[in-house]
Parts: structure tokens; sequence; C-alpha cells
């Protein structure tokens, strides 16, 4: 599904509210692994090497709407990666949360701009590496889903550099 179609399907969910979530226990290896498997190769064609570095975990969520999150972020992540760089994706226990994170080695996010990250149509100076398009909904979107499922979402800069989007 491609950022428009999602869009497209969320704004007519809400408009509806159709869009209740089923939540349900949801294996994040196994949907980690069906996500990075999807985007294998998007990420090999800008050579970035994506992989999973997690325990298998399990949370309560509605899957079809994680999916969609998770989705986004790696996408973003291949979208703003340079090329010749490694993504990877993770989900950790926190105490009684789960959180999955998208780590990537990308420019990262400038301290001005972190707290427009999560808002409806914000472009930030990062650009897309491999003239890909950008909507600015992406991860508005990402935190209306998870919200939606009692979740919540966030963004850290690692001290190595690059960024940290997780739910």
């Amino acid at each position: 599904v491609d950022m428009t179609e999602m869009v497209r399907m969320f704004l007519d969910a809400m408009d509806t509210q159709q869009l209740s979530p089923q939540i349900k226990p949801v294996n994040t290896h196994e949907l980690l692994v069906e996500i990075v498997d999807q985007y294998q190769l998007a990420a090999e064609r800008k050579e970035i090497q994506l992989s999973i570095v997690a325990a298998p975990q399990q949370v309560m969520a509605d899957k079809r709407l994680l999916r969609q999150v998770i989705s986004n972020l790696v996408s973003n992540a291949i979208k703003f990666g340079p090329p010749d760089s490694q993504t990877h994706v993770e989900a950790e226990r926190q105490g009684e949360s789960v959180v999955i994170s998208v780590v990537d080695s990308g420019p990262g996010i400038a301290p001005d701009e972190r707290g427009k990250l999560f808002n409806m149509f914000s472009k930030l100076s990062p650009r897309p590496t491999g003239g890909e398009s950008s909507t600015g909904l992406g991860l508005w979107i990402v935190k209306q889903l998870t919200v939606l499922q009692k979740g919540s979402v966030g963004y850290d800069q690692p001290e190595a550099g690059g960024s940290r989007f997780w739910v």
C-alpha cells in the first residue's frame, strides 16, 4: 500500500469512524520479518542494509494497524537514509510495555525541528535521498494509529548518530 492509498484509507476510516482497532496478541518477530521482507528490495536499491535485531515479543495490538505504523517507519528510514548505510528494526520488553524501534544511520533530525515530527503536513529539512516523494503526513498517521491502540510514539537521536523512531 503506497502512502497516497494509506492516507485515503485512513481519512475515509476517520470520516466514517470505522477505524476501531481489533486488539489481539501479535507476535512482533513474525510481523517484523514480514515488514523487512516487504522493504528489502527498496533497501537493496539504495544499498541500505535492512535487518532485525530483536528478541520475539508478544504485544497487544491491532496487527493491521501496527503493520501500517512499522511499515511507515521502515519506509521513512529507507527514503531518508543515505546510500550504503544501515537500518535495523528491534522489539524489546521494557517493563509492562514492548517498544518497537526503527533505527537508521542517516543524518538525524535537527533539535529545533523535533517538535514538529508528528504534526500533520510537517516537512522537515531532511529530504528523501533517492528522489522519493514526501507528503508530510506519514509520521502524523503513525501517531494517530498508535494512539488509537493506546500506545505512544517518540524520537531519539542515538549517540552514534542517525535516528530512532519508536512505538
